[in-house]
């Protein structure tokens, strides 16, 4: 009997983090549904505190996600177990956008916002660190570029139609071939798996196999499968709870409206970008390029068709216009990631370069301009 107390009060310490995440949940939805307590945004400097806390459970909880997918990676193997990483935080994107964009009054930007953050973040912010990091701790790092290329040509062309087009030529393209989006993008990503993993999984490997350390658990499979749904499923109902918060400070603060977007972007990607960091300070910059190509291709290529989808159960016109600007810097990141990535090296030029384009794309994004 002790045994088994102990054995519970082990897991449940282990995993304090998506226990905290449940509570949380169940405490944000006990005041959602409760006709006693007022607005969430009316609670004063509170409501920044609670803001705060809420951020930093979820962001904490996705580690907790990262944690679990990444023993399921390493007990599936490369590459296949990079696309668990890569499709949970998807899910918890996907998740968190429909949640966010459904509660309070329909947000039609949030869709595009959220999107175009968590490009700029994963390509220019996380790439850049984790070049910088890895250039200063091995000087020239190597990688297999015929991998780089099959995620840029994917990614170029599926931002080129989704984002890139609507803003050129205007929002009412995206009503014409929103139908040709859903089943052309899902197919493309399917196809680019089956190279993934199929008779092409050399491209997305080690050019110099080198072991990681592989996190250890006790656990088996199912464990942390469950616990990966049940973590994933906590941080979706606080990020309800946080979005009505959210909502009304913008409001009565008169902050960028991009500010969601930005801020649901780093809980999405900031766990998975620590361990894409942590690889390339491992001189392991093929798994780092897999993790954040991977996740800013998933994004892409999931998170706009649900979307897509949602907006016509739901009846909502999610935009995907950028402004002139934000198109503009997309393109540069996009350009300089294929010109610094077009050999199968990088160093800490390209990793310093990459972090300025975050500088501009942070400063445009707090400024709302």
């Amino acid at each position: 009997m002790n045994k088994a107390i102990q054995a519970v009060g082990d897991i449940a310490w282990r995993e304090k983090a998506t226990w905290l995440a449940f509570l949380m949940a169940v405490a944000s939805e006990l005041i959602l549904q409760s006709p006693n307590i007022g607005r969430v945004g009316s609670y004063g400097p509170l409501t920044w505190v609670m803001l705060v806390v809420l951020f930093g459970v979820m962001l904490w909880a996705a580690t907790s996600v990262v944690h679990h997918a990444e023993v399921l990676a390493h007990r599936l193997g490369e590459p296949a177990g990079t696309l668990v990483l890569t499709l949970s935080a998807s899910g918890v994107e996907v998740l968190m956008m429909t949640t966010i964009a459904l509660t309070g009054n329909p947000d039609p930007q949030i869709v595009k916002d959220t999107i175009y953050s968590t490009i700029m973040i994963l390509l220019s912010g996380l790439t850049g660190v984790a070049l910088l990091l890895g250039g200063l701790a091995h000087g020239e790092q190597q990688f297999n570029r015929k991998a780089s290329k099959s995620y840029q040509s994917v990614l170029l062309g599926m931002v080129g139609v989704s984002l890139l087009l609507p803003t050129l030529a205007g929002e009412a393209v995206m009503d014409k071939i929103h139908w040709f989006i859903v089943p052309a993008f899902l197919v493309l990503y399917a196809v680019f798996l089956k190279l993934q993993i199929g008779r092409h999984s050399l491209f997305f490997r080690e050019p110099a196999m080198s072991e990681h350390a592989k996190p250890a658990s006790a656990h088996g499979t199912a464990y942390h499968a469950i616990m990966l749904l049940v973590t994933i499923a906590s941080v979706v109902i606080v990020s309800e709870f946080f979005a009505v918060g959210l909502d009304e400070v913008t409001e009565q603060h008169n902050l960028p409206i991009a500010l969601k977007g930005l801020v649901v972007a780093l809980v999405i990607v900031g766990p998975e970008g620590l361990t894409a960091i942590r690889a390339a300070r491992h001189n392991e910059l093929q798994r780092s390029i897999n993790i954040l190509l991977g996740s800013a291709l998933t994004t892409i290529a999931l998170a706009i068709p649900a979307m897509l989808l949602v907006g016509q159960w739901k009846k909502i016109n999610f935009s995907f216009v950028l402004e002139p600007l934000q198109a503009m810097l997309l393109l540069i990141t996009l350009g300089v990631m294929h010109i610094t990535e077009s050999e199968g090296n990088t160093n800490t030029l390209d990793g310093v370069l990459q972090l300025m384009l975050f500088a501009v794309f942070v400063f445009f994004t707090l400024t709302g301009r």
